[in-house]
């Protein structure tokens, strides 16, 4: 989103982070490369990571454990059947999300900077 001046600008990311902090799950897709502060903003807003990049692994991968707490979905999956996650999130179990919600609360410090 491209704003006409910096009080626009700031609504919009104000905006966006609000819906994003109200929400279970957050897309993260890749932008040139894989690599993506995509990432580090729905942790943040302490929504689920839905990473649509395989290639994505993610800083301080040891300490972090990503693969406790985000949904990774195989591209090749998400682009002929993008319904097929929206599906596996509706179905996911809530002990399941809640489980990975805590590990990405758990995990958020080794990742974000204040």
């Amino acid at each position: 989103l491209h704003a006409a001046n910096n009080n626009q600008g700031t609504e919009v990311y104000e905006w966006m982070g609000r819906a994003m902090r109200q929400s279970k799950f957050c897309l993260v897709p890749p932008g040139d490369t894989c690599v993506t502060s995509r990432l580090y903003s729905a942790i943040s807003a302490g929504c689920i990571p839905i990473v649509l990049c395989d290639m994505l692994h993610g800083a301080f991968e040891l300490q972090a454990n990503y693969s406790s707490f985000w949904v990774k979905v195989p591209s090749n999956s998400f682009i002929h059947d993008p319904l097929s996650l929206l599906n596996l999130l509706r179905e996911m179990p809530s002990a399941e999300l809640e489980a990975r919600f805590r590990q990405m609360v758990r995990r958020a410090p080794d990742v974000l900077f204040d």
